[in-house]
């Protein structure tokens, strides 16, 4: 738990690091590749326009794209400007605008982060609303397929760099693990990555980590039964 990253953990005082992970049984060569075939296996197809987001005020992409690697997560690292969370590691997405849809908000997002353009992304599933740990704003994630054609570009504004991390680094021993964080009385169980091969000095963590737990909790499902 020590913070060597670029990004700098508010923890509290009273922190404990909770032992294992759900993949923590998976063999290392059940882990070493993870494909997009692993991805769909493990969530099934749904209609995104159908779904009741909750009281979501913002959205996210949690883009999958084919690597050399496998299956890979696009992250992007925030803007260094930036007056909230400069260099924070996150999805694609924002604020769902009057009369949009969480899912087109995520979409419009990624397009204007990193120029994504709708069309290369085939919505695959929704993880539902996770509250932001700091703020309490409900944010909804939507797991989407990203096409390998796709051309990328960080919009300077507001991203300062796209980081394509496999998603067979992310289920390393030690890559992920959770802390219990005692705030004001209450607990709360917080997730965390970090790859030094894929992310560098970078650590993700909150938001961005719990969704990224979500998704590897179902790839686990899936890489179990090889």
């Amino acid at each position: 738990m020590t913070d060597h990253f670029h990004q700098k953990i508010p923890r509290p005082k009273d922190v404990v690091l909770l032992s294992g992970t759900p993949w923590s049984a998976l063999t290392d060569v059940q882990r070493s590749r993870v494909t997009l075939d692993d991805v769909a296996q493990a969530f099934a197809i749904i209609d995104p326009y159908l779904l009741d987001s909750g009281p979501s005020k913002a959205a996210v992409l949690i883009g999958v794209i084919e690597g050399d690697d496998g299956a890979e997560l696009l992250l992007t690292r925030r803007a260094l400007h930036l007056v909230r969370d400069p260099g924070l590691m996150s999805f694609p997405g924002g604020y769902v605008e009057e009369g949009e849809l969480p899912v087109d908000a995520a979409l419009r997002e990624a397009y204007e982060e990193i120029g994504l353009e709708p069309h290369h992304v085939a919505i695959r599933s929704c993880f539902g609303t996770i509250e932001r740990p700091r703020s309490g704003i409900p944010v909804v994630g939507y797991l989407g397929i990203v096409d390998s054609v796709a051309s990328m570009k960080p919009s300077p504004g507001e991203v300062h760099e796209i980081h394509r991390v496999p998603l067979a680094e992310l289920l390393k021993e030690g890559a992920g693990w959770q802390e219990d964080w005692a705030l004001d009385g209450n607990h709360r169980t917080l997730s965390f990555f970090a790859s030094e091969l894929s992310l560098g000095d970078n650590l993700v963590w909150g938001l961005t980590a719990a969704f990224i737990w979500q998704l590897l909790v179902g790839v686990t499902d899936v890489l179990a039964k090889r």
